[in-house]
């Protein structure tokens, strides 16, 4: 009877996997689900709403800190495996490249208020290097986002790109708009 049993739970393990791996080949695709469709680029430039915000580490980080920066926020939920994912790209794809530059900057904001433990376990399972700031829901509010979202603020504290897709789907779209930012 045990044998049956893990057998079944193997299968169920191996399906719900498979599905979960659909579902990522999937969700970028102009049908998926996590889409949704709008325009990225404000037709007016509008000023990044200002917030600070506590890290894991007890420090507080403010937009005002970022002047004269390139700043990307990633929006983000502990608990949402796409946030999850996203952020081990976002470290590799985004945060890397550019982290020795003094004018760039990556900063993770937990949208759904999840508490340290919480922010240093999703750090723990992504490897994020780049600083995680809790209490973020009104900063979402604000910026009119949810989590597994990417904004760009450009260098004059204006937001340059606000996505309306899950942040892995945007990557290279972001990739290329901050390195053009960082070249002018």
């Amino acid at each position: 009877m045990k044998l049956i049993n893990r057998r079944f739970a193997g299968s169920l393990v191996a399906g719900a996997l498979a599905v979960f791996m659909l579902l990522l080949t999937t969700a970028c695709d102009d049908d998926g689900y996590w889409i949704n469709p709008g325009n990225d680029e404000p037709e007016v430039p509008v000023k990044a709403p200002y917030f600070k915000l506590a890290t894991t580490g007890n420090d507080t980080i403010s937009l005002d800190e970022m002047e004269n920066k390139v700043v990307v926020l990633f929006f983000f939920g502990h608990a949402c495996a796409p946030c999850r994912t996203a952020a081990v790209n976002i470290e590799a794809k985004l945060h890397m490249p550019w982290e020795a530059r003094n004018d760039y900057a990556v900063i993770g904001i937990e949208a759904s208020n999840g508490n340290r433990a919480a922010l240093n376990s999703f750090r723990s399972l992504t490897g994020a290097t780049f600083p995680l700031l809790m209490n973020g829901a009104f900063a979402a509010n604000a910026y009119e986002t949810t989590i597994d979202r990417l904004i760009i603020v450009d260098r004059a504290g204006y937001i340059h790109h606000k996505s309306n897709i899950a942040a892995g789907c945007d990557l290279e779209t972001v990739h290329e708009k901050v390195s053009i930012l960082l070249d002018n």
